[in-house]
């Protein structure tokens, strides 16, 4: 009998653990959308997914008709996303004339988002990859030339910045972080606001800096 239980076991918990792993995590699609890029030029974006859907393989860039393949992007370090999240995202700001895209590779139990963009390049004809714009922690895509950031620690650590695209360049103009104070549970908080000044950071009341400068909900929408 503690054959046939320990037998049963064994066959039951990778089953048990994958049931696990697909609670929180989504299966990935076969997806295409449509996009511009310079001098209107129309092209197509195919996300192509792994083969057990866990991960995207690669994204295609195809020609309007999807008969020439344009360019192929590998996706490399993508871990499988989370349920009811986005993977993958297109977008323009309303400062530049070509699209840009990006996608979801790596999240962790303190919910900062890793995501990995890539812009499109007049001089070679092709998407690069962005490491700027890939660079800020769980961003918040604004189309209107605005990225808002957040990164958790431990305890009280959290960090939120708003960042301006002008003139191609990415400019911080203001910071909200919170930390540990003279004992683990006292959040100190600071607010500052940057400009070519660069005014130093004041010590703020923790949830009037957070609920009065929030810039994103708890979904991550701004």
């Amino acid at each position: 009998m503690r054959n046939i239980i320990l037998c049963v076991l064994w066959i039951a918990l990778p089953a048990l653990a994958n049931a696990a792993e697909d609670s929180v995590v989504q299966k990935v699609r076969l997806e295409e959308k449509p996009i511009v890029v310079a001098s209107s030029q129309p092209l197509v974006l195919r996300v192509v997914p792994s083969a057990d859907a866990s991960v995207i393989d690669r994204i295609e860039v195809l020609s309007p008709a999807k008969s020439d393949l344009v360019q192929t992007i590998r996706i490399s370090d993508m871990e499988a996303p989370p349920r009811q999240r986005t993977y993958w995202k297109v977008f323009r700001f309303s400062q530049e004339s070509a699209h840009r895209f990006g996608v979801l590779t790596n999240w962790g139990a303190t919910g900062n988002m890793i995501w990995k963009f890539w812009a499109w390049d007049p001089l070679t004809n092709q998407f690069v990859h962005d490491p700027i714009l890939s660079a800020f922690p769980t961003p918040v895509i604004d189309p209107k030339g605005w990225v808002y950031t957040s990164s958790k620690g431990t305890g009280c650590e959290y960090r939120r910045e708003k960042y301006r695209l002008r003139q191609g360049t990415w400019h911080r103009t203001e910071t909200i972080q919170a930390f540990s104070g003279k004992t683990p549970d006292a959040c100190v908080c600071t607010r500052q606001a940057w400009n070519m000044a660069n005014t130093a950071a004041v010590t703020v009341d923790c949830e009037t800096a957070f609920n009065r400068y929030p810039w994103v909900d708890s979904r991550g929408k701004p």
